[in-house]
């Protein structure tokens, strides 16, 4: 059972937190779709989202699950990483992947977000260096490289807060920001700190007409023109339609929900007469240069959340800077995980 005690000021930070992630959740720079995560420690128990749930739905749903705060923290210092988080409560829903940083940020609140303007500097080569460069020196924070979410990435974080326990950001290349505070009014401070230091634009968007077709390939594929300007961006404008081409594994929530490889086309006919039978599950989107980024219909929210994120983020590099991409190893790792797959079937309803 919950330990009642902190009944009161437990309502009053979720109402906080509630009301945060509602504000957060409605900008796309910050959250896409199912992605990210916030939790809050009070007593012995931490409230984490719960896995595939969305931060934008945080006062219409019950997103977040009750974990045994002790029996995490205690398994992780003994060096157990494959410990299973207890939760607390009757439920069909899992604590988010990331759980196990939530638990060893030692702040109340922590928030984990992919924010595109950070992570417009986070997929680069340098991004360390560029990152350093630009940072406020009155914050404590750290730098990891890139690790698969979950055990992995949680074991260098606990490397990072035994050096330096009162890091209250972590940069996580190719993948984003975790931010760590006493309430969610100084995680805003920081969040709007950091937001303000690493904002870039996008590239301009360049006039041009789509081909709003239905299209069937010879192997019995059928698409159609995914309805949003933004994205169409992706194959209008020739250096962002090259990145796809040799950029495209960013993040591990991109490769999840968007697969490995894509689908581009030099000309609507070469899709038209393709051979190949397109497996939509794999290859639910083909991008054609010059005439349109389709999909198989429908195109499910995350998928679109995560197809718009790519392209803040690519749209915010230039020629100049040095895209890191996730390698096969890293990529097969996130497609054949059992978690993975959960989250992505809570999306698209399969």
């Amino acid at each position: 059972m919950i330990d009642n005690s902190n009944e009161l000021n437990n309502h009053y930070i979720r109402s906080s937190v509630e009301k945060f992630c509602m504000n957060l959740g409605k900008d796309r720079l910050l959250v896409q779709g199912a992605g990210g995560n916030i939790s809050w420690k009070i007593g012995k128990v931490l409230w984490v989202k719960a896995s595939g749930t969305w931060l934008a739905n945080a006062e219409r749903e019950n997103i977040f699950l009750p974990v045994d705060l002790e029996h995490l923290t205690g398994a992780l210092d003994q060096g157990d990483f494959s410990v299973s988080p207890k939760i607390l409560d009757e439920t069909d829903l899992r604590p988010s992947i990331e759980t196990f940083f939530h638990a060893l940020m030692p702040q109340p609140i922590v928030v984990h977000l992919h924010s595109v303007n950070a992570l417009s500097y986070l997929v680069q080569k340098n991004g360390l260096e560029t990152i350093s460069k630009r940072m406020d020196d009155t914050l404590n924070y750290g730098f990891i490289d890139y690790y698969k979410p979950g055990d992995k990435l949680a074991q260098e974080i606990h490397r990072l807060l035994k050096k330096t326990p009162k890091t209250q950001i972590v940069f996580l290349k190719n993948h984003g920001i975790i931010i760590g505070g006493e309430d969610t009014k100084e995680v805003l401070e920081i969040l709007n700190s950091i937001e303000s230091q690493y904002k870039r634009h996008p590239t301009e968007k360049v006039p041009g007409r789509t081909l709003d077709l239905n299209v069937k390939t010879m192997g019995g594929a059928e698409y159609s023109l995914i309805d949003d300007v933004n994205v169409q961006q992706l194959v209008l404008q020739t250096e962002l339609y090259e990145r796809v081409a040799k950029t495209w594994a960013i993040t591990p929530d991109h490769v999840v929900f968007l697969g490995s490889n894509p689908a581009i086309y030099e000309n609507i006919q070469g899709l038209e007469k393709d051979p190949e039978i397109i497996d939509p599950e794999t290859q639910r989107i083909v991008f054609v240069k010059n005439s349109g980024v389709y999909s198989t219909y429908p195109l499910d929210n995350a998928s679109l959340a995560q197809l718009l994120c790519y392209f803040d983020v690519i749209s915010r590099t230039s020629d100049k800077d040095t895209i890191d991409v996730l390698k096969t190893k890293e990529i097969a790792e996130l497609l054949n995980w059992d978690m993975e797959i959960y989250r992505q079937d809570l999306q698209t309803g399969r």
